[in-house]
């Protein structure tokens, strides 16, 4: 029994100093591991493939590769056809497939097939997603961006749409379209400055545009460059040497900056489109005034005439003309006519004041001495009756009218001269019968 109680303790001490053994062996190994410098344990050396490994693996990842494109393929192939056959619903799936396949962007036109597809659903957000989306692959493709310019602009994200123009042209700068739908936009946002350089590069780009060449000189109005503005316009007359309307726009510009002959030959090219355009006729008229050309007037205005023969307006104008030329007798005819047919029209009653006092002039320097009498005194007076007329009559005359009175009177017979002429009312003698 003692016996082996002993062997017992014997087997149970061998044991425990074989367990100590590992447990210091297990530290010793780890300290040299963690802790000892230049004792790191070295990690075991990856095993080269051979090339016949390395060929199989190779041909293992083209096939993968082969496989995805026929995928793609497919997906592309199956979407296209649906889309040429109209199948616009069946289309959008498959070219999703492709398009998000196509890693390597090798088929732009998936994009521009997806957003047809939605277009011809009725779905433009989602072919703004898209398009948008084909951006992210293909940003310098000028379709893309004037195509969400143009969703955009549709749905009033003017803003999203002039920068997606910007873009466009940007890509693709020879696009008339993108500088009128950019200018239009921008004028809507009344963002004029950047409007007149979109304006004037279309101009350039497209010269027979007339339109564009309108609009363009309509915007430099706005910074008051009435030069500028005289350019695009002529500009936009040859691009369009029919548009009456704008040789009459023309005609006016230049009459308002009194350069008459310039305003007489816009007028004669819209006469050549419509001889019977009485407005470019009158205006033609009173040019031909300006310029001291009476005779011509006369002739412009008896055509004037001849398509209205009761415009109170033209003819008072020509009666004016006919006082230029001293032929007071037809002036003074002319006027009466006038008045007569629009008795409301305070400029007939200035003109004829006007006539009176041509008269009147003429006939003082007829006489050797040039002294006002009193005969013409009274003539004097009768012009200026008639400016009150045209003062009580037309307010629009009626500073003018005022104006001359004013002018006038000291020339009107004073209360000395008709208490010593208190018999005579009318202005005697041969240069003033006619008169009465």
């Amino acid at each position: 029994m003692l016996k082996n109680n002993v062997i017992l303790k014997g087997a149970a001490m061998a044991v425990f100093l074989v367990a100590v053994g590992l447990l210091f062996s297990s530290f010793m190994t780890g300290c040299a591991t963690t802790g000892a410098p230049g004792a790191a344990e070295q990690p075991a050396e990856e095993e080269e493939l051979s090339a016949e490994e390395k060929a199989a693996q190779k041909a293992k990842q083209d096939s993968l590769k082969e496989a995805s494109r026929r995928e793609m393929l497919i997906a592309y192939s199956t979407g296209t056809e649906h889309h040429k056959n109209q199948n616009f619903r069946d289309s959008i799936d498959p070219l999703w497939k492709a398009a998000q396949m196509d890693t390597a962007a090798q088929f732009p036109s998936v994009y521009r097939k997806l957003g047809e597809s939605y277009m011809k659903l009725d779905k433009p957000d989602s072919a703004l997603v898209a398009y948008q989306k084909a951006l992210e692959k293909y940003p310098e493709n000028a379709f893309y961006w004037r195509s969400v310019a143009w969703l955009q602009s549709a749905k009033q994200n003017n803003a999203k749409a002039i920068e997606a123009y910007y873009e466009a042209i940007e890509h693709d700068p020879g696009q008339v379209s993108d500088y009128k739908n950019l200018g239009r936009l921008l004028v809507a946002e009344d963002r004029i400055d950047e409007a007149i350089d979109i304006y004037k590069k279309l101009t350039e780009l497209a010269p027979n545009d007339a339109e564009a060449q309108n609009v363009y000189a309509q915007l430099l109005s706005r910074t008051g460059d009435q030069d500028a503005v005289i350019e695009a316009k002529e500009k936009a007359l040859k691009a369009n040497p029919n548009d009456v309307s704008l040789m009459f726009d023309l005609a006016q510009t230049y009459y308002k900056r009194g350069e008459y002959e310039k305003s007489i030959e816009k007028y004669n090219m819209l006469l050549e489109q419509n001889p019977e355009d009485l407005d470019a006729l009158e205006y033609k008229g009173n040019a031909q005034q300006y310029l001291g050309q009476f005779q011509n007037a006369i002739e412009t205005y008896e055509k004037a005439l001849a398509l209205e023969p009761d415009n109170a307006r033209v003819m008072a104008e020509m009666a004016a003309c006919y006082m230029e030329l001293d032929n007071f007798r037809r002036a003074m005819s002319v006027v009466n006519k006038a008045i007569n047919i629009d008795p409301s029209y305070g400029m007939s009653y200035i003109v004829k004041g006007d006539i009176y006092v041509a008269v009147a002039d003429a006939c003082i320097a007829q006489r050797e001495e040039s002294k006002t009498t009193y005969n013409d005194k009274l003539v004097y007076q009768l012009a200026y009756n008639q400016y009150a007329k045209a003062e009580d009559t037309d307010i629009q005359v009626s500073g003018l009218a005022s104006k001359k009175m004013r002018s006038i009177q000291p020339e009107t017979p004073t209360t000395e001269d008709k208490f010593l002429h208190p018999d005579q009312k009318q202005a005697e003698g041969e240069c003033y019968d006619w008169l009465y």
